[in-house]
C-alpha cells in the first residue's frame, strides 16, 4: 500500500504533533537545491542557539532501525527484502 504525500508546507504541523520544534526558522524551497531550512534571525559563527528540537524518538539512525527490527517481524522483512542492515 501506497503512502500519500504530504506537502512540505505541512511539516511544520507534523512537527509540532510529532513533538519536534521549530525555533525561528521554516522550510523554504530553493529550487534546484531542494528544500531547507531558513532561519529568520541573524547568526553569526560566535552564536550558540537552537533553530530545531527533535524528540529521540523521531530521529532515524541505524540504532533505532536496528531496534525496531528486532520487535516487528514485518519491518525485518521489509529490511531483509531491501537489502538494509538488520
Amino acid at each position: 500500500m501506497r503512502r500519500a504525500e504530504i506537502s512540505i508546507s505541512a511539516l511544520p504541523a507534523w512537527a509540532t504533533l510529532n513533538g519536534a520544534l521549530f525555533y525561528n526558522i521554516s522550510v523554504e524551497d530553493f529550487g534546484t537545491k531542494g528544500y531547507g531550512f531558513l532561519t529568520n534571525r541573524a547568526v553569526s559563527s560566535e552564536d550558540t542557539f537552537a533553530l530545531l528540537r527533535v524528540p529521540k524518538d523521531l530521529i532515524l539512525c541505524t540504532e533505532a532501525v536496528q531496534e525496531h527490527a528486532k520487535v516487528d517481524k514485518y519491518f525485518r522483512e521489509l529490511l531483509q527484502v531491501a537489502g538494509g542492515v538488520v
